[in-house]
């Protein structure tokens, strides 16, 4: 169990998401879903997320659908995820991105 926190369509940003990986890098919260959907992240928003996506290893599912993410984004966020040590991540939605 932990915190589910969701987003959608509040209008995060790519500045937004830097505020928002401090949040969940911090150790303070266990957050089990972060919903993230129509947040216009964009790659750099994600670039910033994704680190500390890494680092919050409570987190098992996570929606970034609709934020106009390209592969580039995906692969960073990819990256850090699979170099996540006991990531706990079981649902990834990245629908309706631009992941060609």
């Amino acid at each position: 169990g932990g915190y589910r926190i969701d987003l959608t369509g509040v209008d995060v940003g790519p500045e937004g998401a830097v505020r928002l990986a401090d949040a969940v890098r911090g150790k303070r919260v266990r957050l089990a879903t972060l919903t993230l959907s129509n947040t216009r992240l964009g790659d750099v928003g994600i670039q910033h997320l994704a680190q500390a996506l890494a680092q919050a290893r409570s987190i098992t599912e996570l929606d970034l659908s609709w934020n106009q993410v390209t592969a580039s984004g995906a692969e960073k966020l990819s990256t850090c995820l699979r170099s996540a040590k006991g990531c706990q991540l079981a649902e990834l939605n990245l629908d309706c991105n631009d992941l060609r």
